[in-house]
């Protein structure tokens, strides 16, 4: 087609397309600009339709499922599993790790009583033995096992009962778990928290170690007069560890009973002598007609804004 024309039109022909070629290209490269530059929009927040996302994405019951949907299907999966064998499981790293620390022989020692093993329970118990023989709460396993051994020392293989029999001697010294316990009260008088541990042993002396189930206690009505006034005389001369978890651990086993049936008067004198050491924790807050005032503020009036205009003094 080119050959009809003359030398000057074919050469304003060739110019045309190389301008037309050119513009093109212009064109082409501003729009995949503008497509790059899109994206960079959205996250600055455009305003466009286009650039909103779904309804559906921001639905909060969507969002949630999704967020706790791997998290429920590893607990329902753990659910089949015996919980036991799952505890020890988180045993295993916590007696690697922190061997010393008194907690980690003491929950050693509950997971294994309740699997009822009792070469591992004797395990435990030397571990925090070796620690600390005095710490209150290693003294609750103590008694436990001694009792434990006593009733079915017996019907263990005979190998066990002479591993066990031999590596108590040093611990329990041919005593009984009565003996231990009144020893440990009489060295221990002056700790509040070391009573606490020692008086739940007085009052289940009959305690039977159902190692298939729960602890079942069995208060000796006896000892109920004097366990309950070891705890509660925090007016003591000499009686040290009164400190606020102490007394409300008290308060709360005072409720369920583990000291024997809580009288209502009792248990409001103790609320009282530990609301004088402790005015600020709501757990012995008694109720009284008298407005409670704090810097002036009545606690009724916080809400309201109601501040007590007298003068400082």
């Amino acid at each position: 087609m080119h050959k009809n024309l003359s030398p000057s039109e074919l050469k304003k022909r060739r110019n045309k397309e190389k301008k037309e070629k050119k513009l093109a290209a212009q064109k082409a490269a501003a729009a995949a600009s503008k497509q790059d530059r899109r994206p960079q929009q959205n996250h600055e927040g455009g305003t466009g339709d286009a650039d909103k996302p779904k309804q559906d994405d921001l639905d909060p019951q969507k969002l949630a499922s999704d967020f706790f949907s791997p998290l429920k299907t590893k607990l329902l999966d753990l659910q089949g599993e015996d919980p036991l064998s799952q505890a020890v499981k988180f045993l295993i790293p916590l007696q690697q790790l922190s061997p010393n620390q008194m907690n980690t022989h003491t929950l050693a020692f509950e997971i294994f009583f309740r699997k009822k093993k009792p070469l591992l329970m004797l395990q435990s118990l030397k571990r925090g033995y070796r620690m600390d023989p005095n710490h209150p709460g290693l003294h609750s396993c103590l008694i436990r096992f001694c009792q434990l051994a006593k009733e079915q020392m017996e019907t263990w293989p005979e190998p066990m009962q002479h591993v066990v029999s031999k590596e108590t001697e040093f611990i329990f010294c041919g005593k009984s778990a009565h003996d231990l316990n009144e020893e440990f009260i009489k060295t221990h008088h002056n700790s509040l928290s070391h009573l606490i541990e020692g008086q739940e042993r007085i009052l289940n002396g009959q305690e039977i170690a159902r190692i298939s189930a729960k602890m079942l206690f069995h208060l000796d009505r006896s000892q109920h007069s004097r366990a309950w006034k070891m705890v509660t005389s925090l007016q003591t001369e000499g009686l040290q560890n009164i400190t606020l978890p102490n007394c409300e651990r008290i308060l709360e086993e005072m409720k369920v009973g583990s000291f024997g049936k809580c009288d209502p008067e009792e248990l409001r004198t103790f609320s009282e002598q530990c609301n004088q050491l402790f005015p600020l924790s709501e757990a012995f807050r008694l109720s009284s007609p008298t407005p409670v005032t704090v810097n002036h503020v009545d606690e009724n009036c916080i809400h309201e804004n109601c501040i007590d205009s007298s003068p400082l003094s």
